[in-house]
């Protein structure tokens, strides 16, 4: 079966909590999109902008033992949609993730974004990619939360913003960071014993 002519089909394969459209092949509109020449809005985008980010909201952790080395991965998909603006995806920089744990004896709070070098303790990147006929950024991150973090209710926080490298207003020719749209994520891990109980004695 020939999948190009059955896009339903080509939608059906792409991972479930993608929103991600199939990308067309328009060439022209692509071109237009990612001119860097082509005026960018940002203080009309912070309200026309939307970020979505797609990920769990709980765990359940059954029968960790003592001593037993638990390490617990969340998967998220962040979305940018830039249809009110295509060329915001000329001028996105990265994504940034803030990662806060509320547990006052394993308090977290790590701060690193996808065009950072330095590889983070609890968050990692996938490259993001720009789809600009369909004027989606995607990026795709994984929180890692290791057994340390494991009380018997833990609450986390994740917090996914755009940055955009944009024309400074206030100091004309220069550009700056500026921060976009953002998305605040939470989601809990509960620790569990199942009836036949843990061998904590002999």
């Amino acid at each position: 079966m020939n999948q190009a002519k059955y896009p339903e089909i080509q939608k059906a394969l792409l991972p479930p909590h993608s929103q991600t459209p199939i990308s067309s092949t328009n060439s022209s509109f692509e071109a237009l999109v990612m001119d860097p020449s082509v005026p960018f809005d940002y203080q009309s985008f912070m309200y026309t902008g939307r970020l979505i980010v797609a990920m769990e909201s709980h765990a359940d952790i059954w029968d960790v033992f003592p001593g037993a080395s638990v390490i617990r991965y969340f998967d998220g998909t962040a979305e940018l949609h830039a249809i009110s603006q295509p060329s915001a995806l000329m001028h996105l920089d990265s994504f940034e993730i803030t990662f806060q744990s509320s547990d006052p004896i394993g308090t977290v709070n790590e701060v690193t974004t996808s065009s950072s070098s330095r590889i983070g303790r609890y968050i990692l990147f996938e490259a993001p990619e720009r789809n600009p006929n369909a004027c989606i950024a995607v990026c795709r991150f994984r929180i890692v939360v290791p057994e340390t973090l494991f009380p018997w209710n833990a609450q986390f926080r994740v917090v996914v913003r755009a940055l955009f490298n944009a024309y400074n207003p206030e100091r004309p020719g220069t550009r700056m960071l500026l921060p976009g749209p953002e998305y605040v994520h939470y989601f809990t891990v509960q620790l569990r014993t199942s009836r036949r109980g843990l061998p904590f004695g002999p």
